[in-house]
């Protein structure tokens, strides 16, 4: 060295580089000592980094090691060092000495100085920005929630309004057959009372008559249940949800059936049922019913539309699993990826909203934390909903 470190008035260090990118103190000048309340002899030959933890974080080993790679100097202007023992704030000039060796001349400027005063209320300022920056953040982060919630309401509303129409549908179908029982019942009685087919006079004619306009009725009694269940049915598969009921794949299974059976076995759909499972989960009831009703809707379009004879779902429950199968060709592989996704159909022609088995989804996965997948098989393709019981 051309100089002595002894005749700057800076706090100034030597170090030696080693190959795994640390630095080695060689010298120290007696500034330095009394700053940092330490002996020469205590640094000498110790690592940077074993002694002074805080040097990475500060900027200042990165430092160092740039210059010892380019040789060019630096100044690190106002950086903090902090560790366990100390913190401070620290200005440092980084130069290589000709040895190699690379040398660091600093001053502590915590005490009394003014740059650092303007540095801390400017990063309290920043701070103080960003706390307000964070709330507002906040406040359009609950915004956008609570949008993406009704957005949903909507969604499955409009959902919900599509399968309304085919619900209708299929209510209309279904009392068509106990309505014409009912108007043939009555019919036949009027004709009976004109034509004076039972002779009253004697107590065998009227007791026969009695008889035989007594089944007549109990018979339109037996229609008019039916067509009252199906409305129930149906009023109570629409009744908003507010409470989750402690319900089993089996039962949901059931009640699905109920409301469409009729329209499947019309269709010469046939159904077979493995529901063994007694299970109990904590379920929206409509919410899961209408999941099976968008699947059993699927199928049974498909089945219609590509005419497929032999046409059968099989449904089973095992366990928290429920699968729901069918024979219907399965569904391209080039459009499984996308049948969960919002507004895509299949069935635009048929007036499809695309919503059906998206909403199939959000219902199952985030109402109930469950999972619904589909997967083709062998000549069809399987749906699996898979809940965690209570």
């Amino acid at each position: 060295m051309n100089f002595s470190i002894e005749e700057i008035p800076l706090n100034v260090a030597v170090y030696k580089p080693t190959d795994d990118g640390d630095f080695i103190f060689v010298d120290v000048n007696s500034t330095l000592e009394k700053s940092e309340g330490i002996t020469k002899d205590a640094l000498i030959g110790k690592r940077l980094t074993e002694l002074f933890p805080g040097i990475e974080e500060m900027g200042l080993l990165q430092c160092f090691r740039r210059v010892n790679e380019t040789g060019e100097d630096e100044l690190l202007e106002l950086a903090l060092y902090e560790d366990k023992h100390k913190t401070g704030w620290k200005r440092n000039n980084v130069t290589k000495l000709a040895n190699g060796n690379i040398a660091a001349f600093y001053e502590d400027v915590t005490e009394n100085n003014q740059e650092v005063e303007r540095f801390e209320e400017l990063l309290e300022k920043k701070t103080a920005e960003l706390e307000s920056q964070k709330k507002e953040l906040d406040k359009r982060v609950i915004h956008e929630i609570k949008k993406n919630r009704e957005q949903e309401k909507q969604m499955l509303m409009q959902s919900r309004l599509a399968q309304m129409g085919e619900m209708l549908s299929m209510i209309a179908h279904q009392w068509r057959q106990p309505l014409g029982a009912i108007a043939s019942a009555s019919a036949n009685l009027k004709l009976k009372l004109m034509l004076g087919s039972f002779p009253l006079e004697s107590e065998a004619s009227r007791e026969e008559c009695s008889q035989y306009f007594s089944e007549r009725l109990e018979n339109i009694e037996g229609y008019v249940d039916n067509l009252t269940t199906t409305i129930d049915d149906f009023r109570n598969f629409y009744k908003p949800n507010k409470t989750s009921v402690e319900l089993s794949l089996k039962e949901v299974v059931e009640k699905s059936i109920q409301i469409i059976g009729s329209s499947l076995k019309n269709n010469n759909i046939k159904v077979v049922q493995e529901c063994n499972s007694e299970e109990i989960f904590s379920i929206y009831d409509s919410e899961m019913i209408q999941v099976v009703l968008n699947i059993l809707n699927n199928a049974q379009d498909n089945f219609l539309e590509k005419n497929i004879q032999n046409s059968t779902i099989t449904i089973k429950t095992n366990a928290s699993e429920l699968s729901i199968c069918d024979n219907g060709g399965g569904i391209p592989e080039d459009i499984i990826e996308n049948i969960f996704d919002p507004y895509f159909s299949t069935k635009h022609e048929k007036n499809g909203t695309g919503l059906g088995l998206y909403m199939s989804k959000m219902i199952v996965e985030e109402h109930h934390s469950g999972t619904l997948q589909v997967v083709n098989i062998d000549g069809g393709v399987c749906f699996h909903i898979n809940l965690k019981g209570v």
